[in-house]
């Protein structure tokens, strides 16, 4: 539904959903502005047999839940370094974009959100064909962000709620500094 246009709506993401239905945020195309779409679960369902009957959409694999997970999540970091931690962080903490739109963190993202988001390609984020990432590859990057955000991965000590190295390096910095003053007053009283 990602990405789909119905009439002059462009659905740009899943809010929520129940059992009325789901209710996405879309762009109306005409007016250019943001408005809610609530579409049924009949509607659903007719929506997605259209599409597939038009050319279809991406097809997700048969595999669901920790079935997405790859074996190689050493190749998985990698290609997530690559493709997708210029706008989630290394950690998949996730981070501000242009034009006031952010990446999410992945942390609460299910395997099947994320292989789903990949074929998407939702807000700002690209969408990887299989040409691009195989189906194998972004089993892989699934396998590692679900050990990064578990925390199994957590390489360079404390993590510090996993923003990256600089606040690494400032904690580091501001505790030489203190033992640094520190020391020349010692060195200075004893004088």
């Amino acid at each position: 539904m990602i990405g789909l246009k119905i009439n002059q709506y462009k659905i740009l993401e899943k809010i929520g959903s129940g059992g009325q239905g789901t209710v996405y945020k879309a762009l109306d195309t005409k007016l250019e502005r943001p408005v809610v779409i609530k579409v049924g679960r009949h509607n659903i369902d007719a929506l997605n047999a259209f599409v597939q009957a038009n050319g279809g959409g991406p097809q997700r694999p048969a595999e669901t839940g920790a079935a997405l997970r790859g074996a190689d999540t050493a190749r998985g970091g990698e290609l997530f370094r690559l493709n997708c931690a210029s706008c989630h962080n290394f950690t998949g903490q996730g981070g501000a974009l242009s034009s006031g739109k952010f990446a999410p963190a992945l942390t609460p993202a299910t395997e099947d959100q994320i292989y789903t988001a990949m074929l998407s390609g939702p807000q700002n984020m690209p969408h990887f064909s299989d040409r691009q990432l195989s189906p194998d590859e972004k089993k892989d990057i699934i396998a590692y962000v679900k050990t990064v955000v578990d925390g199994d991965n957590d390489p360079g000590g404390n993590g510090l709620g996993g923003i990256g190295p600089v606040s690494e390096g400032v904690i580091a910095w501001i505790v030489g500094i203190v033992a640094l003053v520190g020391f020349t007053l010692w060195l200075g009283a004893k004088a």
